[in-house]
């Protein structure tokens, strides 16, 4: 029994759409943690803001991204350490979602994999070809990614020709 007279009790959150790892992982754009101390740190940080279960969500959008952390590979291997750091005792429950670019067609294996496995607890879809969902206006999504990803008009414009082909 545990006597909580004027003490608050309260349920834990539950954040089911996280990409707070990656940005533990990579904190700056030039460098990059080791996965099982950004695991346990963000678990502490989580843990103190009252989230008991967290869904890591992994962006794959494929290889010819410059961020690392959003490419095939590394993806699957961020989802294969954190599903072996969550085997240990901690205080949170960690599950995994997997965000996938609609135009990363050699992404689709990853993604058969993580299903075919039960390595995923959760699968969205996104579509970021030029004048979809939030980018209906091209021109913002054009500045955005010249800022994200550091790259010239001319390079984003024909990365979008690109995904239009999809």
């Amino acid at each position: 029994d545990v006597d909580a007279t004027g003490l608050w009790v309260l349920p834990g959150m539950i954040d089911s759409h996280s990409d707070a790892i990656e940005h533990e992982i990579f904190p700056r754009p030039t460098s990059c943690l080791p996965v099982d101390i950004s695991f346990y740190e963000l678990e502490r940080k989580l843990a103190g803001q009252g989230v008991t279960t967290i869904y890591h969500s992994f962006s794959l959008w494929g290889d010819e991204r410059n961020n690392e952390a959003r490419k095939n590979a590394s993806v699957q291997q961020y989802i294969r350490n954190i599903r072996e750091l969550r085997e240990e005792k901690h205080m949170l429950r960690h599950c995994i979602h997997v965000r996938y670019e609609m135009t990363n067609l050699a992404g689709v294996p990853f993604v058969e994999e993580f299903l075919n496995n039960g390595e995923i607890e959760q699968l969205s879809f996104m579509d970021h070809t030029p004048g979809q969902g939030q980018y209906r206006q091209p021109d913002i999504q054009v500045k955005y990614i010249m800022g994200k990803q550091n790259k010239t008009e001319e390079e984003v414009l024909r990365q979008l020709e690109e995904r239009k082909k999809f």
